[in-house]
């Protein structure tokens, strides 16, 4: 990506309200808050690897198998609440990170270009499309891709377009601390800037 948005950066402190979202293999959790606290928690049976074994066989997934994926991954997040105006989106650990690398190909792996970065829906939309249309040889070559990670971050990526757009998240700061750190920072601020 070109100009100053390759680089820019968002702090998380303040009291506003905050999502924080770990996409995991097997599931995805949500965590809203505001001040530091926990207003909503929960693990939604939706993962990177659990999709991809569920509904792919063969990558690039079939405009069926695609159909079927994102269809999973609405009607799982429809549980989730809205949150208040103004918050902001935070994506943490390997599935974001990762597609945050590749979209910037970031390589090797260098958290301090990562870590609050900020990446706009269009951007990680993008990045899905892209994975979409590749195979697992051609996505493990792409600059920034975590080998072990190219059979399953098209359906990484899914999940975390399909919870911006149904969480109205224009875009993510991207973090690769874990889930906790998110709302920890926002109460503590920038005393837990260093670190991980």
């Amino acid at each position: 990506m070109a100009g100053d948005q390759a680089f820019e950066k968002r702090p998380l402190g303040g009291e506003g309200p905050l999502a924080v979202l770990d996409i995991g293999g097997g599931s995805t959790e949500l965590v809203l808050g505001s001040g530091g606290k926990v207003d909503f928690e929960h693990s939604f049976d939706i993962g990177a690897v659990r999709l991809t074994e569920r509904f792919v066989h063969a990558v690039p997934p079939s405009p069926e198998e695609q159909a079927a994926l994102q269809r999973s991954i609405d009607e799982t997040l429809a549980e989730a609440p809205c949150p208040p105006a103004g918050f902001r989106f935070v994506g943490v650990a390997g599935t974001v990170t990762t597609v945050l690398a590749v979209s910037r190909g970031i390589e090797p792996y260098d958290p301090a270009r990562v870590h609050l970065a900020v990446m706009p829906l269009a951007e990680v939309r993008a990045e899905r499309e892209r994975y979409f249309s590749l195979t697992v040889d051609e996505l493990r070559g792409l600059p920034g891709m975590e080998p072990k990670r190219a059979d399953v971050i098209a359906a990484g990526a899914l999940i975390l377009e399909r919870a911006m757009v149904r969480l109205g998240a224009p875009e993510v700061v991207v973090s690769d601390r874990g889930i906790r750190w998110g709302l920890l920072y926002q109460r503590f601020g920038a005393a837990l800037g260093g670190g991980r």
